[in-house]
């Protein structure tokens, strides 16, 4: 279909609140599972990367795996 493009549509998604950083490790998380997952599962995922590895939060080990696995190569350089 058409409308917005991916980056148009993930950077649409980004808070008012939200620091710099944290909105530029999401964009990059976002925009390299675009396609792999439905968007609102993708804002969950992204925001919890986010949590992860910017303000410590843990999670379940399984969740923690999948979230480590999904982020390798894109908070590396932070």
């Amino acid at each position: 279909g058409g409308g917005r493009g991916k980056l148009e549509d993930v950077e649409a998604e980004k808070k008012l609140w939200e620091s710099d950083d944290a909105w530029e490790l999401r964009k990059a998380f976002m925009l390299a599972h675009y396609d792999d997952y439905p968007k609102i599962q993708l804002q969950c995922l992204s925001q919890l990367f986010i949590n992860v590895t910017l303000l410590g939060c843990e999670y379940s080990q399984t969740l923690m795996q999948k979230i480590r696995t999904m982020g390798a190569g894109i908070a590396a350089n932070k």
